[in-house]
């Protein structure tokens, strides 16, 4: 039995590398640490996986929250987290049979947006933050 956690949360990571925004590489982080930010970044959160019952295959149904987020000086806008969301959705959900999310281990079935929101606050620095945290979710087909 392999990890469908760790591996989907690779996929992702995967997919998501290429990204730019303003013709600038969005860095993807699978859990934002540091004290010091840049402007634009993707955030691979939390992965929840449960067992789908079968005697066959082992299978698992993945939810994946991913967060982009944008940090603007001098207005609020959706503009930034809304283009590179759109990104994240076509390489997360492609419009052709291929799959940009299999593994080696893992085959991905059904992949779907399930929601998204949107998060507002200001740091100690007084930046407008936001952020559009999207929860996908599939289904893991252990290989």
């Amino acid at each position: 039995m392999k990890n469908a956690a760790k591996a989907i949360r690779t996929a992702y990571k995967t997919a998501l590398a290429g990204i730019t925004y303003n013709g600038t590489a969005v860095p993807v982080y699978e859990r934002a640490i540091t004290q010091t930010y840049p402007d634009y970044f993707i955030e691979i959160g939390d992965v929840l996986d449960g067992f789908i019952g079968n005697d066959v295959k082992f299978m698992r149904d993945t939810e994946v929250n991913v967060e982009v987020f944008s940090r603007q000086y001098k207005y609020q806008s959706n503009t930034a987290v809304d283009e590179i969301s759109e990104d994240v959705m076509a390489a997360i959900i492609p419009n052709t049979n291929s799959n940009a999310l299999d593994t080696t281990d893992f085959q991905v079935g059904y992949i779907a947006l399930q929601n998204s929101r949107y998060l507002y606050e200001v740091d100690e620095k007084g930046y407008n933050i936001t952020r559009k945290i999207m929860t996908f979710t599939q289904t893991l087909i252990q290989k």
